[in-house]
Formats: structure tokens, sequence, C-alpha cells
């Protein structure tokens, strides 16, 4: 049995996870106004590219583009903003990028949302 509270690289570096199970990366941000991170692992910046359409760079690769994105997007309280769709963007996805397109899942507009949460699955370079 090993415990830690933290694992670091022999270089002093960030620690590698290599459980399969475990997200590889995970980024929730507010999407309105300037975009800005909350809490995060294994990314290192957020781009706003337009309305809807952000770019998350990883620390570190993933071993492909073909990695599992999930994700969940949260409005304000008003019934108007709660329904939403998440989806990789358009093929711009590689393996140490998440573009992704946030919409309203009612009429597919995209849409900035207060809070936007990510997690990548998959194997690291």
């Amino acid at each position: 049995t090993l415990k830690a509270d933290t694992i670091q690289s022999t270089g002093g570096g960030a620690a590698t996870l290599t459980k399969q199970s475990a997200a590889k990366a995970f980024i929730n941000f507010n999407g309105t106004g300037t975009a800005a991170s909350r809490k995060t692992f294994n990314s290192s910046s957020i781009t706003d590219n337009g309305t809807g359409q952000f770019r998350i760079s990883m620390v570190s690769a993933m071993s492909d583009a073909d990695f599992a994105l999930l994700g969940s997007c949260i409005g304000d309280s008003s019934t108007s903003n709660r329904t939403m769709a998440l989806a990789a963007s358009r093929g711009a996805s590689t393996s140490s990028i998440m573009d992704v397109n946030t919409a309203r899942a009612n009429n597919e507009t995209e849409t900035d949302w207060t809070h936007t949460s990510l997690a990548a699955f998959g194997d690291l370079a």
C-alpha cells in the first residue's frame, strides 16, 4: 500500500497520472467576459476564440487526439440559461489541445456559460 498527499517527479515537476481510470486533464472555467479558470489539472491556458468557442492547452499531451472529452455547462439560475450543449470543436482538437464549443441545446446558438467543466480521459504520451 502506498499513501501520499503529493507525488512529484524526480526532477521536481508536476506528477504524471498513469492510472487508466483517472482523468488526465480537467478544467472548470468562467466562459463569460474574460475566460478564467477556477480549478484545473494539466492545463496551461484557456483561450476565448469567440462566443461559445474555447481552446484549452494541456501541459502534458495525450498519446493522440482520440481521447474522450466530457463536459458540462451551467448558466445562471433563469430557466432560459439552463439548457446546454457541449461539443468537441469541429476537428480542431489535438493531443495537447481541447477545442470545445458551448451552445444552447434548444437552438444550437453558441453561448458563453458562467460555469463550464471539461475532463479528458485516455493515455498520456
